[in-house]
């Protein structure tokens, strides 16, 4: 009997599948650290551009060599975000037209 699954084909299943598992990831961490009254379109997109932004500029938190490791990583994640922020578009326009006016007085 003939396996279906060789080596390289099973190689080849486990890096997509942990590409599908890390795409969109600072879209999901955008929208996990926004607060309720202040939410935005396209988060992922945005915090991407924004850390971007930190990295060139010397903003980034972190050692010297972060900026090395983070702009590949934030570059490559760019459109998977962008198309997690469009799928997840309705959404966030529903949750910016429903925002109180004013934010909660403690």
């Amino acid at each position: 009997m003939k396996t279906i699954m060789t080596p390289r084909l099973l190689t080849v299943a486990a890096l997509a599948l942990l590409t599908l598992m890390h795409s969109g990831c600072t879209s999901i961490r955008a929208r996990t650290e926004m607060p309720d009254n202040d939410w935005q379109v396209y988060p992922g997109v945005r915090r991407d551009v924004s850390d971007l932004d930190g990295a060139f500029t010397g903003k980034l938190k972190g050692q010297a060599w972060s900026p090395a490791m983070v702009v590949p990583i934030l570059v490559a994640d760019m459109p998977f975000s962008a198309t997690l922020d469009t799928v997840a578009l309705p959404y966030d326009i529903y949750q910016v037209t429903t925002l109180p006016a004013e934010p909660p007085q403690p």
